[in-house]
């Protein structure tokens, strides 16, 4: 495809001009296309104005940026779980760790200093799997923990996350529909402090936009949470 034809089928206003081709520079003019394409597949419109599809690619880079928040939470509360482990040298799985000095002082092991040292590299997947060894979770978690892995390893690529690398509407609209069957998944493991914070803030993701610009707010989007426990 030409580098031009974009200007074909995206309604660029006057006052939009230098935006758009500044966030064209910088993210590339592909990336525009590939919405385009998925806003044709979906509406059967062949133009679409600039400031809709932009609205879309802000409104997943948000998404993004709440979930990478919120995975954060996650890994600290799932840490703790190992480090509140009592008899840490007895678990097989912790003692193959480079465990700086085993020393105990006060019944609290060097654990954490551990897992955090850079040889260790215990990272969110290793974490799990060291939970997994250390028979603390159970058949079920550990299958809803691996779903959570696929997610939080996608939102760090930093690659579209409801469009993704889809080119027809009905696998958007599926894979939309699972990524809210996962983030319930999230929500169980969130400690309750932060649960309602975590509906709050991806719910209002598509409310502060679209009261940011009606009439251009993506079409596209995730939609509100409508789960509670």
């Amino acid at each position: 495809m030409k580098e031009n034809n974009i200007f074909k089928i995206m309604i660029i206003n006057d006052e939009d001009i230098k935006d758009a081709n500044f966030y064209f520079k910088i993210k590339g003019k592909d990336l525009y296309m590939h919405v385009i394409k998925i806003f044709q597949d979906k509406f059967h419109e062949k133009n679409f104005n600039y400031k809709e599809i932009s609205s879309y690619i802000m409104h997943d880079k948000s998404l993004r940026d709440n979930l990478f928040r919120y995975f954060a939470y996650l890994e600290e509360h799932l840490r703790s779980k190992l480090l509140n482990i009592k008899d840490v040298d007895k678990i097989d799985s912790l003692k193959n760790l480079n465990f700086i000095e085993r020393k105990v002082t006060n019944n609290i092991s060097n654990l954490y200093l551990s897992i955090i040292k850079n040889e260790n590299k215990v990272t969110f997947t290793k974490l799990i799997g060291l939970l997994e060894k250390a028979d603390i979770l159970t058949e079920k978690e550990i299958t809803e923990l691996n779903l959570l892995i696929k997610l939080r390893n996608e939102i760090m690529h930093h690659n579209l996350l409801l469009i993704k690398d889809f080119i027809t509407w009905d696998k958007v609209e599926k894979n939309i529909n699972e990524l809210k069957n996962t983030l319930k998944i999230l929500l169980t493991y969130l400690p309750d402090k932060y649960k309602n914070g975590f509906i709050n803030s991806i719910n209002k993701l598509s409310e502060k936009d679209s009261k940011k610009n009606p009439e251009y707010f993506t079409r596209i989007n995730l939609g509100a949470l409508d789960y509670h426990e």
